[in-house]
């Protein structure tokens, strides 16, 4: 069973669920998009305190909390997108949204490993 089986109201929080319209699959997109666009800054963001002359480990882990946040904003949108496609029987669009979680979880996931490396 995958970790995103289940009821995706449990994964997204008050205030996502205030931010969105979770029947307007186009407000979703657009939300994606947006959750998407912040995890990727945030991510480039601790990629470059890693590349700084000794960043502090305070800083480094108060920008890990931002990404590890963005990326769950992200992935709950996401989540979301993909049980309205269910509820169209839009399997080919379930696919390629699943592939995206997969691939923000892997990048995320690189970024991660390399700070546990460089903070050792």
């Amino acid at each position: 069973m995958s970790q995103y089986d289940g009821s995706i109201l449990d994964r997204i929080t008050q205030e996502n669920m205030e931010e969105i319209d979770i029947y307007s699959i186009d407000n979703l997109k657009t939300q994606k998009s947006l959750k998407k666009s912040a995890c990727t800054r945030t991510r480039r963001q601790l990629m470059e305190l890693l590349d700084s002359d000794m960043p502090s480990r305070r800083a480094i882990r108060a920008v890990q909390h931002k990404v590890d946040e963005a990326q769950q904003a992200a992935m709950g949108i996401m989540q979301a997108l993909i049980e309205e496609y269910k509820n169209q029987k839009d399997n080919f669009s379930v696919k390629r949204v699943a592939d995206e979680i997969e691939c923000l979880e892997s990048t995320t996931t690189d970024v991660i490993d390399r700070m546990y490396l460089d903070c050792i």
